[in-house]
């Protein structure tokens, strides 16, 4: 079996295979290009010889069929305005046809212009089937020469069609893409790759940055400046409560006698006792002299007589808090709500001109800042990455080695 073997491998035809470098893979294509170009031009340049000499023919049957009279001179007249209006139909149609039959300059683009000259053509035959039947009636031989021209271009450009089809040109422009593609691709993960050790320098920078911006902003908030800063954060706070109490207080306080209040301002017409009743605070704010505890003063003693009448509850309640709202309520709630306001005006201060809360918003919005760069560039970095990992060059390699096999029946090794 092994001698048999031998004699049937040795009968074997050696498989020749042609290495390339990659960035030699368009000139060995271009070369298989020029030769084929070559030997198909000679054939398309025939053709179109061929295709142009049928023109000549048909623009000169069309010229006969223009000037021919007719036989008979006994048809009716309307018979002759439609024979007529169907011969300008017939002859301007065709001309248009033969307008279009202009050849691109490169060949890459015949092939799209035989496949659209087809299309034109079934249009042109479908437009043209009335006035060629009436012409046929009318002028038989010389629509009949017409015809014959016709199908004699059509017969030429769908040669021409094959011819270019069953060349091997399209395939060596289709690889030349591929090839293309491919080594677009490499310049892209070369690029990549760069980017890449750009962007990863860039995050470690920044990334140090960031850790000393950090350590800072932990160092500054350990300092004695920084504890007095969040104490008088503190102490605003507090002050701001407790204004928002005291007045809430005095809201309240309102809110209970607001009955009697009303009668008594329907009683008395009292323009105080009506600013009062609409804003409690802004009232006392501009009552200097405090004539609303003579006010109140005098609605105790209404309600004593009588005229004012409040329910037995309600009454109680009223006395209860109008007693309290004696002149001394109102000196002591003035006199806190200033010493409040003053001490929350001087805290904002302190806290405002605190140089270290500068240096510190400064720092932070800083840090802000450079997280936000540090998040994109990572996100850029995890992105580009996986763009390079996911790019196989082998396989593409592969498939235009194989393509090279189906195409042109070349074994080609790419390096």
């Amino acid at each position: 079996m092994g001698f048999f073997d031998f004699l049937r491998k040795s009968n074997e035809k050696e498989v020749l295979v042609e290495t390339l470098k990659l960035s030699e893979v368009e000139f060995f294509l271009d070369k298989k290009l020029e030769e084929l170009n070559h030997k198909l031009g000679l054939s398309i340049q025939q053709t179109k010889t061929e295709i142009s000499e049928e023109i000549s023919r048909l623009k000169n049957n069309l010229e006969n069929l223009a000037n021919a009279e007719l036989k008979n001179k006994e048809i009716p007249e309307r018979a002759k305005q439609i024979m007529e209006g169907n011969r300008q139909i017939y002859i301007q149609k065709t001309n248009t046809l033969i307008e279009k039959i202009i050849f691109p300059e490169k060949s890459r683009d015949l092939l799209e212009f035989t496949k659209t000259f087809d299309k034109e053509l079934d249009a042109f035959d479908k437009g043209i089937s009335k006035s060629h039947h009436i012409m046929e009636e009318f002028f038989v031989e010389k629509a009949s020469v017409i015809a014959v021209s016709i199908k004699k271009i059509d017969k030429l450009f769908k040669e021409l069609k094959s011819a270019i089809e069953s060349s091997d040109i399209w395939k060596i422009e289709k690889l030349k893409e591929q090839s293309s593609i491919i080594i677009k691709e490499i310049s892209r993960k070369e690029e990549n790759k760069n980017t890449l050790n750009i962007l990863d320098k860039e995050i470690i920078t920044l990334g140090k940055e960031v850790k000393i911006k950090e350590d800072q902003i932990a160092k500054f908030k350990q300092e004695d400046s920084y504890r007095k800063y969040t104490s008088q954060l503190n102490s605003k706070e507090k002050a701001q409560q407790e204004l928002i109490n005291l007045e809430s207080v005095l809201r309240h306080s309102f809110s209970e006698i607001e009955p009697a209040l009303k009668k008594y301002e329907n009683l008395s017409q009292n323009k105080l006792a009506k600013k009062y009743l609409e804003d409690p605070l802004g009232a006392l704010l501009e009552d200097q002299e405090l004539e609303i505890s003579t006010i109140f003063d005098a609605i105790k003693k209404a309600i004593i007589k009588g005229e004012i009448t409040l329910k037995d509850t309600k009454k109680d309640r009223v006395m209860n808090e109008l007693f309290i709202l004696n002149k001394e309520f109102f000196q002591n709630f003035l006199s806190k709500r200033t010493e409040l306001r003053a001490n929350l005006s001087e805290t904002t201060k302190e806290i405002e001109n605190s140089l270290i809360i500068k240096s510190l918003d400064e720092l932070e919005k800083s840090l802000f800042q450079d997280k936000a760069s540090l998040h994109e560039k990572k996100s850029g970095f995890e992105k580009l990455n996986k763009d390079i990992e996911t790019l196989n060059l082998s396989d593409l390699v592969s498939s235009l080695e194989s393509e090279f096999k189906e195409k042109l029946n070349l074994n080609v090794k790419i390096i």
